[in-house]
């Protein structure tokens, strides 16, 4: 529920957050009371959390932070993950943080945006990924939608297209059902901007287009050749462009990345 005009910058993001953990905690400073604008945002945003928020509470701290997509494309986003990641640290350090405990939720891979894994908050701590649907789990999503794949070669189809990418699974589905169009229409759009898919592969591309590695890397794997960088295959492997073991072996993920990315890079 947080205001847009919050994300404008690092100050009013840290200021809301500080203010939204007051709230809803009931501490008994305010951010004002301990905000040092010598020592910057984070750090009294930090400064807060030790002295507002563990100084007074015996329980853990569990603190939620949902869609922090909505970062990933900010110009500060190194520093507030950053952050993220000193929160973590300070437990080494700091007793009363091993108190102190996130959850951090999010639908696009960080690894295409925060390059430094010093600065990321994304790799320690455990992962849980949703990982692709199986052919029961989409004939089930099928039938919850009307079943618009009419026969098992329907969801062949769609597999070969899509893969079992959750969200392009889902979105298929919908498209089908809410046009009543055929697997075939699908196939036929499904790599255009103007398709069901459009608003996703347009943002991937962008992603893309604002890093010659990992273009190039992804060139080298729609010419057959693997990726013959460890760090680049990682990272496109992370954020679900491809699939496999090993660099060498390394392809794309499904059929419509294939198609869309060899037509824009």
């Amino acid at each position: 529920m947080i205001d847009e005009s919050a994300l404008g910058d690092s100050r009013r993001l840290s200021h809301y957050l500080a203010a939204r953990l007051a709230k809803d905690l009931h501490t008994a400073i305010s951010p004002k009371d301990v905000w040092d604008e010598m020592l910057g945002d984070a750090e009294s945003l930090t400064d807060f959390v030790e002295q507002g928020v563990l100084a007074i509470a015996d329980a853990p701290v569990l603190v939620c932070l949902d869609e922090v997509d909505n970062v990933f494309s900010c110009p500060y986003r190194n520093s507030f993950f950053g952050m993220l990641r000193g929160w973590h640290n300070r437990r080494a350090t700091h007793a009363a943080w091993n108190r102190f405990n996130m959850i951090i939720v999010h639908s696009t891979e960080p690894a295409l945006f925060i390059q430094d894994i010093s600065q990321s908050p994304f790799n320690v701590g455990i992962a849980f990924r949703l990982g692709d649907f199986d052919r029961g789990e989409i004939r089930w999503l099928n039938a919850k939608h009307g079943s618009p794949l009419k026969h098992e070669e329907d969801l062949e189809r769609l597999i070969r297209l899509v893969g079992g990418h959750p969200y392009l699974v889902r979105q298929a589905l919908y498209a089908l059902s809410a046009t009543g169009r055929s697997i075939a229409d699908l196939e036929d759009t499904a790599a255009t901007d103007h398709g069901p898919f459009g608003d996703h592969l347009r943002h991937l591309l962008w992603v893309l287009r604002n890093n010659d590695r990992l273009c190039k890397s992804l060139k080298q794997l729609l010419g057959g050749y693997g990726c013959s960088d460890e760090a680049d295959f990682q990272r496109l492997r992370a954020a679900g462009l491809v699939e496999g073991e090993d660099r060498g072996t390394a392809t794309m993920r499904c059929d419509l990345y294939t198609t869309y990315m060899r037509r824009h890079l």
